[in-house]
């Protein structure tokens, strides 16, 4: 009997003759298998005051060491420690329920940006201070978003003065990120993008250029100098994003959610991933509630992989955390996702503090490592989130249960087949497996009792029908590193 591999997960394709899994939770997608997924592991960090609504890592140029700011819906946090200290302004700060706040780092500090509050500027020398206003700008704009291009803070979709700008982009002055006020000699400026693109979504920086994504549009935006500035290009109309936090950079490539799936950005023109294998299942999934400005992307550069949250039919309350993350492995183009709850993802950096020190030595005199070593300094990313009670952790913790599924198959060319079980291809863990079958397609398929893997590797069933899929499921906490596909056990079982 030949196998039948757990392919790519290709939901939106019919079950009948689907080249690819039907079900592929609890697992990364590789290049020819699934892995599995780890869960979340310990806490980094102690927990916030409240729902983590933005968070961002950057190594300081001054040290070297990492930082992770953080914000809720009052107030700005530094991790530090495995502890978070409250750096905000005096007063604090209002940040709504649907709305976030986002960092970029720029001469050694870090900018926070809100619709809400205006631009709160931080120093990058792990001195203690807070959070403040701008000091030199007359104008002290609030904005949703904030990007770095080339030497300047721009900033999109604007309050200014109480009234709302949704599609105006504003820039600082040249090299300086607390003047905002309007000069020819410094270069600031601001332009209102026309047409019908929606408001904008996000800004995505860059040295060359700079990505504007709307919700209608995509604009590049590259530093041309006086008197224009800027110049700002519209590359992509009738398609932009629904949901600012998905836009997810890496390298010269972008990846976005729009109104009809997955895309990534390549500077000029835009191509979709997820058409003909997940995008359908995506929005069957999601809330209706339409929680987009809940979704949440970031990079796990280890695994090539993009993680997104999302918030599914299943999640309850007026206002759910994510319960899903989808998963994109990107040197493949294959999907997996994992039911775990969080508030957010995003690229965290990972440095060693003194208290991880007793994990090389008891004593400081018998310590391998310098105080000066590279694995004190900022650097190597990690995937990180904020679980369910606003606690910083990192997906690494213990493998959590998985189940993989083939599409349906008919095992005798034009006749019934007999199915006395299967063996997974997978390379470790505890197993159990069913088999379901159906005599034509437009009846409903049906699984036989799960059942534990033997001694030899077989999964027993007794099911007969002339379509059958496969179902093997690994328990959480398991050890094991592929899950490659299935071999049948059948026999024919005539026409009738």
């Amino acid at each position: 009997m030949v196998t039948i591999p757990f392919g790519e997960f290709t939901p939106d394709l019919p079950d009948f003759a689907n080249p690819g899994s039907t079900i592929a939770s609890g697992v990364q997608p590789f290049f020819t298998s699934y892995k599995p997924q780890p869960n979340l592991g310990s806490a980094i960090s102690t927990a916030l005051t409240g729902r983590a609504q933005g968070a961002f890592s950057v190594t300081n140029t001054v040290e070297g060491a990492s930082q992770t700011f953080v914000a809720d819906a009052t107030k700005l946090y530094i991790v530090r420690d495995g502890g978070v200290t409250d750096v905000s302004k005096s007063g604090g700060y209002t940040v709504s329920v649907d709305q976030s706040v986002e960092f970029v780092a720029f001469n050694n500090k870090c900018v926070a940006a809100s619709i809400e509050n205006p631009l709160q500027v931080y120093p990058l020398d792990n001195s203690v201070a807070l959070f403040a206003d701008l000091a030199t700008s007359t104008l002290k704009p609030k904005a949703r978003h904030i990007g770095v291009v080339n030497q300047f803070i721009v900033l999109g979709n604007m309050d200014e003065g109480g009234t709302k700008y949704p599609n105006r982009l504003r820039w600082s002055a040249l090299n300086d990120e607390l003047d905002y006020d309007q000069s020819a000699a410094t270069q600031s400026d601001f332009q209102d993008l026309e047409g019908d693109i929606g408001r904008i979504q996000r800004v995505v920086g860059g040295g060359e250029y700079g990505v504007i994504f709307s919700q209608n549009a995509i604009h590049r935006i590259e530093y041309i100098g006086s008197p224009e500035i800027f110049q700002i290009t519209w590359v992509e109309q009738n398609r932009g994003t629904i949901a600012p936090g998905s836009v997810v950079p890496w390298g010269r490539l972008t990846y976005f959610l729009s109104d009809d799936g997955f895309f990534v950005f390549d500077g000029s023109v835009t191509r979709p991933i997820s058409h003909g294998k997940v995008s359908k299942w995506l929005f069957d999934n999601l809330s209706a509630a339409d929680f987009f400005y809940r979704i949440t992307g970031a990079v796990d550069a280890k695994n090539s992989l993009i993680y997104w949250t999302v918030i599914t039919t299943n999640a309850t309350g007026a206002f759910p955390n994510c319960d899903r993350i989808v998963l994109y492995h990107w040197p493949s183009g294959r999907w997996a996702y994992s039911d775990i709850t969080t508030e957010m993802v995003f690229t965290g950096l990972e440095s060693l503090s003194l208290e991880d020190l007793d994990g090389f030595s008891t004593s400081i005199d018998t310590l391998t490592l310098s105080l000066d070593s590279q694995a004190f300094l900022g650097g190597k990313s990690r995937i990180t989130a904020f679980d369910g009670s606003n606690t910083m952790k990192a997906f690494d913790g213990a493998n959590i249960a998985a189940t993989l599924e083939t599409g349906e198959v008919q095992l005798v060319p034009g006749r019934r087949a007999v199915c006395n079980g299967f063996t997974p291809l997978v390379d470790g863990g505890t197993l159990t497996g069913a088999v379901g079958s159906v005599e034509r397609l437009n009846n409903a398929l049906t699984f036989d009792s799960a059942n534990a893997q033997e001694t030899t590797g077989h999964i027993p069933a007794l099911n007969s029908g002339r379509f059958h899929k496969f179902r093997t499921s690994i328990a959480a906490s398991g050890t094991w590193t592929h899950a490659q596909g299935v071999i049948p056990d059948a026999v024919d079982g005539g026409v009738f």
